[in-house]
C-alpha cells in the first residue's frame, strides 16, 4: 500500500529531517510532543501535532500504549521511530504492525537479533565474521564478569547490550575499578534503554570506528551506500563523521561492505541499518554491532551519494522495490558532520542547560543544517543535549575540512556553552588533517584541545562590540561604505545602556575581570587601551545582528545579544565565545559555594553518594553521582578536607547550583 500519513515517534532535528522528505513525498505528518517543549520546530512543522503530556520519557517517548493509541486516532498508515527513544525496541515495533500501522524499520525478528549486541554477535558468528574477542553470554553475576575480564586483559570494555550512543560503556583499565564501573554501565543501561545486560570485550588500542550503510528491500535486495568514519569520540559517543574514510584501502572497502551485505542477507534484513566495525591498525576489521534503524550521522552518505535514505525508509516499508542498483551507487567527493553539543568540553563535556537566545544559519553552498532549536528555545535536562548537526560537501576532504571550518563560524547558538569552538580546533589539528582519526583521538590530543585563552586583541575587540551601539540602531548601505541610523530593530537594541553601567571601566570577559580605558566613544569609532596597548576600531557595518568592525588593516565580525535574565552580553569574537557581565562587588568562583561547599553543575536526579560525613577525602575525588541528560556525572571534590554536612539523599531530584556538599578545607 501507498503511505500516505506518518506518525514520527520521535522528536527535535530527526523529526524535522522526516518531515521535510514526507513533504516532498505528499506524505502528511503527526509530530508529537511533551509540555516542556512547546516552541520548538518540531511541534509545529509537522501537518498535525499531538501532545504527549508531561512527566518522565517512560510516560512520553517511552510510552508504547500511548504512541499506538495516538497513531490509530489519527488514522496514519504508518510511524517512523526515527533515532533512539522505541527506534530499536522489538515489542514496540510488534505492537505497531499489530495494530494495523506499518512500522518503518525491520521486523521485530531482525530487530531482537540484531538490535541487541550480544545476539548480534551471536548470529554473525555462525557465518565466520570475525568478532572482538571478549564475552557475549547470558550470565550476569558480577562476580563471574570480573572473573571473566581478568582472562579477557586489560583494558577492557563494558557495554550495555541494549541501545547506543555511549551510553552504559565504561573503559576498565584497572581491574581495581572493574566493579564500580560495572554498576555504573549497568545503572546507566537501566536508565536508558530499560536493560541492564551488558557485554565485555577487549578494549583494542587505537582502533578506528567504521560503519557502512545498509538499505534492504521486502523482495531480498540488500544494497550498501558505502561507509562512514565515526572515530572522533567523547564518552564513546561520536562527534565528527565522514566519508570517505581514509582509513580504507579499495581492497579493505570492498571487503568490509561484502561483509556487511552477507549479513543483512543472511538475516532477511529489510530497511536502513548500520553495520558498525572496529579496523585495528594492520586493517583488520571486526564486526561491533548492527544498528537497526536510522543513524544520527546518515547526512554525510546522503551528500556524497545523492540518495535521500529517509525516502529509501518510506518506499521500502510499504512494498516498493529498490529502484537502484549496487553499480548505481557510488561515493562523490567528501562529506563531514559535526555535532554541536551544548556542553562544556573544558569541563569534562559537561552538559549546558538555558536559553537560545541566537541562532546561526550557514552561508555556504552544499552546506546542511539539521537543528531542533531556534532563538528562544530551552535547552532543559530532560532530553540529549544535541543542539544540530552540521554537515558539508566538497570535492576533497581538504576543501570540506576549509568549509566546515567557516560553517562553524556561520552556525551559532549564543547564550549557552557549546562544543562548537571545540569542533573548529580538532579540525585544525595536524593529526585531523592528516588523517589519523582514532578512537582515542581526543584523549590523545586533550592538550592541544584545550580552550586558548582571548588574545590582548580579542579582549579589547570584545570591549569594542558592545561601545559602539548601546542605545541606538544601525543599518548598512548595500555598498557598506557608511552606516546611517534607522529604526528597524537589531541585537544591539537589547544592549540598552550596558557600557554606562561598568564599573570604573572595569569588565568581566569569560568570568575574568578586565580593566581598560576608553578615550573615545563617539561617530562610530572607538579608542580605548587594555594592557598597556591602544586599539582603534571603527564601526564599518550593522547587519542584522552582526556587528562589522575594522582596526584600520582588517574587518571582524561580531555577533551578539544579551540575556536579559542574566543581564550577561553573549557574542561570538574570532570564532571564540564570549560573555561579558558588568562587575559586581563579590563574586564566587564557578562550581562553588559559600564556605568550601560544591555546587551542583545543573538540575538532575542524586544517584549514589559515595562518601559519609565525617570521612576525610582528598582532592578530585569522587563524592556523588548524579543523572542529567541521559548520562552519569560525578561530582568531585576541590579540595582536600572532611565532609562535613551532604545536603541530599539518593534518588532525590535536585536544581542546578544548590548547594551539594559541605567541605571542611
Amino acid at each position: 500500500m501507498k503511505i500516505s500519513k506518518i506518525l514520527i515517534a520521535n522528536r527535535g532535528e530527526i523529526a524535522i529531517r522526516v518531515i521535510n522528505t514526507c513533504r516532498e513525498m505528499g506524505i502528511k505528518t503527526v509530530t508529537i510532543y511533551t509540555e516542556d517543549e512547546i516552541g520548538l520546530p518540531h511541534t509545529f512543522s509537522g501537518d498535525f501535532s499531538i501532545c504527549l503530556g508531561q512527566g518522565p520519557l517512560s510516560q512520553t517517548y517511552l510510552n508504547q500504549e500511548l504512541i499506538v493509541k495516538i497513531a490509530l486516532e489519527q488514522k496514519v498508515d504508518a510511524i517512523h521511530p526515527g533515532y533512539g527513544f522505541l527506534s530499536e525496541n522489538p515489542t514496540f515495533a510488534k505492537k505497531v504492525t499489530e495494530a494495523g500501522i506499518i512500522f518503518i524499520g525491520p521486523s521485530p525478528e531482525s530487530m531482537r537479533i540484531m538490535g541487541d549486541k550480544k545476539t548480534s554477535k551471536e548470529t554473525v558468528e555462525k557465518i565466520g565474521v570475525p568478532l572482538i574477542p571478549g564475552y557475549h553470554g547470558n550470565n550476569q553475576d558480577p562476580n563471574f564478569l570480573k572473573e571473566t575480564a581478568d582472562k579477557i586483559g586489560y583494558p577492557v570494555l563494558i557495554k550495555a547490550s541494549a541501545g547506543g550512543g555511549g551510553k552504559g560503556m565504561r573503559v576498565v583499565n584497572d581491574p581495581a575499578d572493574f566493579q564500580s564501573s560495572l554498576e555504573s554501565a549497568k545503572r546507566e543501561a537501566k536508565n536508558s534503554f530499560g536493560n541492564d545486560i551488558v557485554l565485555l570485550e577487549r578494549y583494542i588500542l587505537n582502533p578506528r570506528h567504521i560503519e557502512v550503510q545498509m538499505m534492504s528491500d521486502k523482495h531480498g535486495n540488500h544494497l550498501h551506500f558505502f561507509e562512514r568514519e565515526c572515530s572522533i569520540q567523547r564518552r564513546h559517543q561520536k562527534i565528527i563523521e565522514e566519508t570517505p574514510s581514509t582509513a580504507l584501502t579499495a581492497e579493505i572497502r570492498r571487503d568490509i561492505t561484502a561483509t556487511a551485505t552477507k549479513i543483512t542477507s543472511y538475516i532477511n534484513y529489510e530497511g536502513a541499518g548500520t553495520m558498525e566495525f572496529i579496523l585495528d591498525q594492520s586493517g583488520k576489521f571486526y564486526f561491533l554491532e548492527m544498528n537497526t534503524r536510522l543513524q544520527v550521522e546518515h547526512p554525510i552518505t546522503e551528500m556524497v551519494t545523492g540518495y535521500d535514505l529517509v525516502r529509501l525508509q518510506i518506499e521500502v516499508a510499504q512494498g516498493d522495490i529498490l529502484s537502484v542498483k549496487q553499480e548505481d551507487i557510488s561515493q562523490q567527493g567528501h562529506a563531514i558532520e559535526v555535532r554541536i553539543y551544548a556542553e562544556d568540553p573544558a569541563n569534562n563535556f559537561l552538559p549546558s542547560i538555558g536559553k537560545v537566545l541566537k541562532t546561526g544559519r550557514p552561508t555556504l553552498n552544499n552546506v546542511r543544517l539539521d537543528t531542533g532549536y531556534i532563538d528562544g528555545n530551552e535547552v532543559t535536562v530532560n532530553f540529549d543535549p544535541m543542539l544540530a548537526k552540521l554537515i558539508v560537501h566538497a570535492a576533497t576532504r581538504n576543501q570540506a575540512i576549509d568549509k566546515m571550518g567557516v560553517s562553524l563560524d556561520d552556525v551559532i547558538f549564543l547564550g549557552l556553552k557549546t562544543n562548537r569552538a571545540y569542533l573548529k580546533r580538532i579540525l585544525s589539528t595536524k593529526e585531523f588533517k592528516d588523517g589519523l582519526t582514532y578512537t582515542n583521538f581526543v584523549e590523545v590530543n586533550k592538550d592541544k584541545l584545550l580552550p586558548k585563552d582571548l588574545r590582548r586583541e580579542e579582549i579589547a575587540l570584545a570591549i569594542s562590540s558592545q561601545l559602539f551601539c548601546p542605545q541606538e540602531t544601525y543599518h548598512t548601505n548595500v555598498n557598506y561604505n557608511a552606516t546611517t541610523r534607522g529604526s528597524a530593530t537589531t541585537a544591539w537594541d537589547t544592549l540598552g545602556s550596558f557600557s554606562a553601567n561598568f564599573v570604573g571601566r572595569k569588565i568581566i570577559i569569560n568570568g575574568e575581570e578586565v580593566d581598560y580605558k576608553l578615550t573615545k566613544n563617539s561617530d562610530g569609532e572607538v579608542q580605548l587601551s587594555v594592557m598597556n596597548r591602544n586599539y582603534n576600531f571603527r564601526q564599518v557595518a550593522a547587519l542584522g545582528d552582526q556587528l562589522v568592525i575594522n582596526d584600520g588593516k582588517k574587518n571582524f565580525t561580531v555577533s551578539m545579544t544579551k540575556n536579559r535574565r542574566t543581564n550577561k552580553v553573549h557574542a561570538v569574537i574570532q570564532s571564540k565565545d564570549v560573555v561579558m557581565e558588568i562587575p559586581t562587588r563579590t563574586r564566587k568562583k564557578s562550581g562553588e559555594a559559600e564556605h568550601g561547599g560544591m555546587l551542583s553543575p545543573m538540575p538532575g536526579k542524586i544517584f549514589k553518594i559515595l562518601v559519609k560525613e565525617g570521612e576525610a577525602v582528598a582532592k578530585n575525588q569522587p563524592l556523588l553521582i548524579m543523572e542529567a541528560m541521559k548520562m552519569e556525572h560525578t561530582i568531585k571534590a576541590n579540595g582536600d578536607g572532611k565532609i562535613s554536612k551532604i545536603h541530599f539523599k539518593e534518588g532525590e531530584v535536585i536544581n542546578g547550583g544548590v548547594n551539594l556538599i559541605e567541605l571542611e578545607k
